[in-house]
């Protein structure tokens, strides 16, 4: 295995922490119920994502992940919007969100065929590039608002900000390489030079994620 391979598979791998997380700190803040569907959606599309890979290595099948990947952005988009749909105060912002999704699933849908069959060989043309975009101006409002009310007394505590700043470092760091995305298919190599880059953004998401999750517990709050 390469560098390349390494870091994909430890970042496949990485979304374990959070999952253990849950399984240890069982007393989980409901508030924040939505930050364990981010993680249960994310480990449902790597579990299958190993197994397809075990398989199409072993058995010598044509099978291919991109078909988890295209519904895993449209489901993790869905929860980032209900997430800080739910933080935003502003009605005007609410609606932004609310039109902000219907733009997204629109352009989605334009490319249905990745949607719907199984065994897609390419990314979403539209999904990922869209949703990052409407991701990172989502994360930039609400820490806006987080610096500007200054209602959480101690950030550190707060579960998220944890997951926003995971968020916003992964979203704007990956933005550009998924404006590129249909070109990795085309050419492997341009992949393997980019997508360690979103291995290891994925990994200390994860790991962010899985310090909001321990932060969410009811035994890591503060005593009244």
């Amino acid at each position: 295995m390469d560098f390349s391979e390494i870091i994909a598979t430890l970042s496949d791998y990485s979304i374990l922490v959070p999952v253990l997380v849950i399984l240890i700190y069982r007393d989980q803040n409901p508030s924040n119920k939505l930050l364990i569907a981010v993680v249960l959606v994310t480990f449902v599309r790597n579990l299958a994502s190993v197994v397809i890979e075990y398989v199409r290595y072993d058995l010598d099948l044509g099978l291919n992940t991109l078909f988890f990947y295209n519904w895993h952005n449209i489901i993790f988009f869905s929860l980032i919007v209900c997430i800080y749909y739910k933080e935003l105060k502003n009605r005007y912002l609410k609606i932004f969100f609310v039109s902000s999704f219907v733009v997204f699933l629109a352009l989605t849908f334009v490319d249905y065929s990745t949607l719907t069959y199984w065994n897609a060989d390419r990314f979403n043309k539209f999904s990922y590039p869209v949703s990052g975009f409407f991701s990172i101006i989502f994360l930039l409002l609400y820490f806006y608002q987080l610096l500007k009310e200054l209602s959480v007394p101690t950030l550190s505590a707060y579960p998220l900000f944890w997951f926003s700043t995971g968020a916003l470092m992964y979203f704007s760091g990956t933005f550009l390489m998924y404006l590129l995305v249909q070109n990795f298919t085309k050419n492997p190599e341009l992949g393997r030079l980019y997508w360690p880059i979103d291995a290891f953004l994925s990994i200390v998401f994860n790991l962010l994620i899985g310090l909001a999750l321990i932060k969410n517990s009811s035994r890591d709050q503060p005593a009244s």
